[in-house]
C-alpha cells in the first residue's frame, strides 16, 4: 500500500535536481530520515497522506551523511536525525528543532538457545559483533558507550563489523553469521520476519538517544507535517514501534 501513496527515494549521488523539480510541480515534501526511524516514517507518511493528500519523498541514511548533504545544499524540507546535535546546528531564526523520539538499544544474538542477558557479551565466546559506525550513527555511539561501561570495548574492537547506519547493522545481523549485534529496538518492532533473540539494554549503560527533527523551511505543507507529528495517530505509531516519547507528546 505504501508504494501507491509514498514516493520512496533511496538517495543516489546527484539526484537532488530530480527531486527538487518534482517538488515544484506537486505538493511533495522531501524528508531526510535517520535509518532508525525509516520504517516508522513510512507509517506516519501514509497516515499523513490519507489526511492531506500530500505525498512524501523519504530518503533514508545515516544522520551524519544527511547532515553533510544538507549543509552542501540538498533540498530537503525536513530532517529526522538520530541525535540532537546535528539538527541543533541547523537552527536559525524561528526554525528550531525538537525531540520527536527517544531510541532504545538492544543486545541481539543469533543463538536462540542462549539465556540472554544484557551483559551476556562479557562471558560468551564470539568471532564478530555488529554495531553501527559510531562516527556516523548515534546508535553506534551509544553501542560504544555500552561496551565501555561493560569494560570490554578495547578487548573486542577488532571483532566489530561497522556498517554505516543502524538499519544496515540490523540487515547485516539477519544475513551474517555474527553471534552478537547491538541494534535498535525499533527495527525488531517494525520487521516481523526476524531471526535470533534480543534483550533491552538498561538505559544507564548509555546516554539517552534523544532524536531531534527540524523543519528546514517554513513552507505550508512542511508545517502541516510537523504539526501532524504531534497528533495522537503519529504518537501511537512512534510508541508502537519501540521508541519513547517526551511527556508533552504522550
Amino acid at each position: 500500500m505504501f508504494k501507491k501513496i509514498i514516493i520512496i527515494l533511496i538517495i543516489v549521488c546527484c539526484n537532488y535536481s530530480v527531486s527538487y523539480a518534482a517538488n515544484k510541480k506537486s505538493p511533495i515534501i522531501i524528508v531526510a530520515v535517520a535509518s532508525s526511524f525509516y520504517n516508522t516514517t513510512l507509517e506516519i507518511a501514509s497516515l499523513f497522506y490519507k489526511k492531506t493528500k500530500i505525498k512524501t519523498v523519504i530518503i533514508k541514511g545515516s544522520s551524519g551523511k544527511h547532515y553533510a548533504q544538507i549543509i552542501n545544499g540538498a533540498p530537503f524540507d525536513i530532517f529526522f536525525s538520530a541525535d540532537q546535535k546535528r539538527p541543533k546546528l541547523l537552527e536559525k531564526n524561528n526554525i528550531k528543532s525538537r525531540i520527536y523520539a527517544i531510541g532504545k538499544l538492544i543486545l541481539w544474538t543469533n543463538d536462540d538457545s542462549m539465556d540472554l542477558k544484557y551483559d551476556s557479551i562479557k562471558y560468551e565466546k564470539f568471532n564478530h559483533i555488529i554495531i553501527a559506525n559510531e562516527k556516523l550513527a548515534p546508535y553506534g555511539l551509544a553501542a560504544v558507550e555500552y561496551l565501555k561501561k561493560l569494560k570490554i570495548f578495547d578487548k573486542i574492537i577488532h571483532k566489530t563489523l561497522k556498517p554505516e547506519n543502524i538499519l544496515a547493522a540490523f540487515s547485516l545481523s539477519q544475513t551474517n553469521n555474527a553471534k552478537f549485534a547491538i541494534l535498535s529496538l525499533s527495527d525488531f518492532k517494525t520487521d516481523k520476519k526476524t531471526i535470533g533473540q534480543y534483550v533491552i539494554i538498561p538505559q544507564n549503560f548509555y546516554q539517552p538517544i534523544r532524536q531531534n527533527v527540524i523543519a528546514l523551511n517554513e513552507k505550508k505543507n512542511v508545517k502541516l507535517f510537523m504539526n501532524f507529528l504531534r497528533s495522537k495517530d503519529a504518537i501511537t505509531v512512534i510508541k508502537k514501534n519501540g521508541f519513547g516519547v517526551m511527556p508533552h507528546d504522550k
